[in-house]
């Protein structure tokens, strides 16, 4: 794979792997794609989110509102006006700062690439622990917090209070879309732990549908409840 490759998978598009910057001067989303309730994320992009969500005490599904608003899951492959490209959208300043060629994929840069789907997830949990969110002290990740760190992904570092109706809209969507996410989605904390044994490697097989999500002999299953479009 190459930087900039999109891979085609399962139900939308894929993307590459990913490099991160963060900026005083730009932010990393685009506009919000419309992140409303009915969609819950691909069963098969959890195992991603939680073990980048692990290595930097970034919740997991807090990764999959980020990956919903900024290009539905992947379906919506576009790049910003001001350059923001990939599954998490990071403007090129940003991913010098955040990404990491997380699979050390010999035709990648140390920084990985942004359209690359694994070093983006990493890129923005990386992105969002360098803000303060640490899943650790769960007392802190209240609405207040959770809109003042999605208002800095959207607008930019430092940005907590950005009072755009674009950046306004995407601290809500992101807020409202977690809750629901929480509400419907629930992992085992045994699925959690065997995803964070494995290499990663083997985690993006799970990703492009390449090896089956839980462990042989094992009950406990993610359970996608409520009325919403499951992937």
């Amino acid at each position: 794979m190459g930087a900039g490759k999109i891979i085609g998978v399962t139900a939308g598009l894929i993307f590459g792997f990913p490099l991160l910057i963060y900026s005083a001067v730009f932010g990393v989303g685009s506009a919000p794609v419309g992140a409303t309730t009915g969609v819950l994320p691909p069963k098969q992009f959890i195992p991603l989110y939680v073990v980048a969500g692990h290595k930097y005490h970034v919740p997991w599904w807090w990764l999959a509102t980020i990956n919903r608003i900024e290009t539905d899951y992947n379906r919506d492959d576009h790049t910003s006006p001001t350059g923001a490209e990939g599954p998490m959208q990071f403007e090129p300043s940003t991913w010098l700062v955040f990404g990491e060629n997380v699979m050390n994929l010999p035709d990648e840069s140390q920084y990985g690439n942004p359209n690359n789907f694994v070093d983006a997830v990493f890129a923005s949990a990386r992105d969002f622990h360098s803000m303060g969110m640490d899943s650790r002290n769960p007392s802190t990740l209240t609405p207040q917090n959770l809109a003042k760190w999605a208002g800095s992904y959207n607008a930019g570092v430092g940005a907590w209070d950005n009072l755009s109706a674009q950046t306004t809209q995407y601290r809500q969507e992101a807020v409202s879309y977690s809750q629901y996410i929480k509400s419907n989605v629930v992992v085992p904390a045994v699925d959690e732990r065997y995803w964070e044994s494995l290499p990663i490697e083997e985690i993006w097989a799970m990703v492009r549908g390449k090896k089956g999500l839980y462990k042989s002999g094992l009950p406990q299953v993610v359970e996608m409840k409520g009325g919403g479009v499951k992937g």
